[in-house]
């Protein structure tokens, strides 16, 4: 066990406003000493660890570290169970777990801006609908677990202060605070200068440098995706516009990935149920239901796939499609989703209440849901 007691006195002494002549005056040791110490060249003698203990007014646990240790085990623990629930699409499970959590650990840096993500992704993201209350509750119970897990981790790890900046933008945008989030914004690196692109330059491993640079093209994929669909349900664009928006994004997302998309049938499924959609509002019936028919395979193509499936260009054959690492918005699967909008459908228009083809693809589905329930 790795017992980090210099690093632990310099840390405890930085955050009660001590230098390190006042604690060795303190101490009646040399200030060279307690250097020595901070820096890992020496270690404190055996009986001076109550003393200094009881200097700093802390547990000899805590001086050495072990409530420390403690604690990150206890950590990693909860995130596997945070990971297991999220994988389950268990949403509101992995919230209450997460709240519980952090009465336990009000100062851990990683839970609170784990929580925090959750919240965004579940409220903000799944599509869900809020009242205008809830959306500002959400938001503003957001934006301070944010600050808080900055405040806590004091720039220790920057993952967390990025992805909390990130998330401050998102929310202080939601609420109309538009400096803030814009003060926040042009604070953080232009994406030519993020890690992603530059890690492959800072490598001599060849095998490194092209995983990361597969793993770039579809972060790219993402990102592209992202902004689309931005500009599809924020902007005031025509019917025809949102569907030459959506039809482009299948095209280049088909190109990029190759015949097998693995995880991204999902993305495919979503895109392709919009071209329904604008289908469906220019009257345009044969070509809503040669959408849909391919909605219902990009699903059967997602909830089938291989575990640890490769993707068939050669340009991602580093990177493998794990389902144990695919979280999940809520419970449903293509197959409920699927039929969630057939159904919305239907009471939009109530052409497909007795089209033939309508019925066959809700048939198929239906019988794809109950296979897959069947084999769970």
């Amino acid at each position: 066990m790795n017992i980090a007691i210099g690093e632990n006195i310099k840390k405890i002494r930085t955050v009660q406003g001590l230098t390190q002549e006042q604690l060795a005056q303190a101490l009646e040791v040399s200030p060279q000493a307690v250097s020595r110490w901070e820096i890992g060249s020496t270690y404190p003698d055996i009986e001076l660890l109550p003393v200094i203990a009881g200097f700093f007014d802390v547990s000899l646990d805590e001086l050495m570290g072990m409530d420390l240790q403690r604690k990150e085990e206890e950590i990693k623990k909860i995130w596997k169970e945070v990971q297991k629930l999220r994988y389950q699409g268990k949403n509101e499970e992995q919230i209450q777990l997460l709240r519980e959590k952090i009465k336990e650990y009000p100062n851990s840096a990683f839970l609170l801006m784990t929580l925090a993500y959750s919240l965004f992704c579940y409220y903000f993201q799944s599509g869900i609908d809020l009242s205008e209350e809830d959306f500002r509750k959400y938001a503003e119970e957001t934006v301070e677990l944010c600050k808080r897990a900055l405040k806590y981790n004091k720039g220790e790890d920057v993952g967390i202060d990025n992805g909390c900046r990130q998330l401050l933008v998102y929310n202080y945008a939601n609420l109309d605070r538009y400096d803030e989030a814009m003060e926040i914004a042009e604070s953080m690196p232009d994406v030519w200068v993020c890690s992603n692109l530059l890690r492959p330059r800072a490598t001599k491993d060849r095998e490194e440098i092209i995983k990361q640079r597969q793993a770039n093209i579809l972060t790219f994929i993402d990102l592209l995706d992202n902004q689309m669909w931005y500009m599809d349900s924020r902007e005031d664009y025509s019917v025809n516009q949102k569907l030459e928006l959506k039809q482009m994004m299948e095209r280049v997302t088909l190109e990029v990935l190759g015949e097998n998309p693995c995880f991204y049938n999902e993305r495919l499924f979503y895109i392709k149920i919009g071209i329904t959609w604008e289908f469906i509002k220019l009257k345009r019936y044969d070509e809503a239901l040669d959408a849909l028919e391919k909605a219902f395979e990009y699903a059967v193509s997602f909830e089938e796939r291989a575990d640890n499936g490769k993707y068939s260009v050669f340009w991602l054959d580093k990177i493998v499609d794990n389902r144990d690492f695919v979280s999940k918005h809520s419970e449903d699967t293509m197959y409920d989703n699927m039929l969630k909008q057939m159904t919305n459908m239907v009471s939009h228009d109530s052409y497909y209440e007795t089209n033939e083809r309508f019925k066959a693809i809700r048939e198929k589905t239906v019988e794809k849901l109950e296979q897959l329930k069947a084999e769970k």
